[in-house]
């Protein structure tokens, strides 16, 4: 398989606040940097465009951390020809403790959420809607699977907030010759993981 961007994990483990700007995709899209992106998730729950999203009543909101990564996608021939077909999320999480930003754990396919602290939750998208169409849409997604005992052992909904980016190829070739290429897109969101309220 070829890679039509270089990864971006291990150095955003190594610089939280490093900015993205400057490595694009095969379709010339541009991340925003992490500082940049940690603005534009402010503290406080926004509203919501479609009552969907809402969490059931019964569950508290336990965390919420800001993502980093990109969004992979792969070549595919499909019935019509060839497509990109989303494959997987990669991004670092980073919470706001005392005014700083600090990396606290991992987002990967599942989709997972993974901590620090050894818990981990998967998540089962529940629904999802699109305010911003140059973004990947914004989800609520009940929890499937729980691993570990840490902060995420009783998420019971994780709401996908605030996205940037994030969106399959435009304009990068997808055809018979690169079937099984991947492709990177820079994204952002804000997760919120709800518990039971007890």
């Amino acid at each position: 398989m070829t890679l039509l961007r270089p990864s971006l994990s291990l150095m955003m483990l190594a610089f939280p606040y490093l900015a993205l700007a400057g490595c694009r995709g095969a379709a010339g899209e541009v991340s925003r940097d992490v500082d940049a992106q940690a603005r534009a998730h402010p503290r406080g729950a926004p509203p919501l465009p479609d009552p969907g999203l809402a969490v059931p009543a019964g569950h508290a909101l336990a965390l919420s951390v800001d993502a980093a990564g990109v969004q992979i996608y792969t070549c595919t021939a499909t019935g019509g020809g060839h497509a990109w077909v989303f494959t997987a999320p990669r991004a670092d999480l980073f919470e706001t403790r005392g005014g700083e930003r600090q990396l606290v754990g991992k987002h990967y396919a599942g989709p997972i959420w993974e901590l620090a602290d050894g818990g981990a939750v998967k998540g089962a998208r529940v629904s999802g809607t699109t305010p911003d169409p140059t973004a990947i849409p914004w989800l609520l997604l009940s929890a499937a699977d729980h691993t570990g005992s840490g902060r995420l052992s009783r998420v019971s909904y994780v709401q996908r907030l605030q996205t940037v980016g994030g969106l399959a190829p435009s304009g990068a070739a997808c055809g018979a010759g690169n079937v099984g290429a991947t492709y990177e897109a820079g994204y952002s969101a804000r997760y919120d993981f709800y518990v039971p309220a007890s």
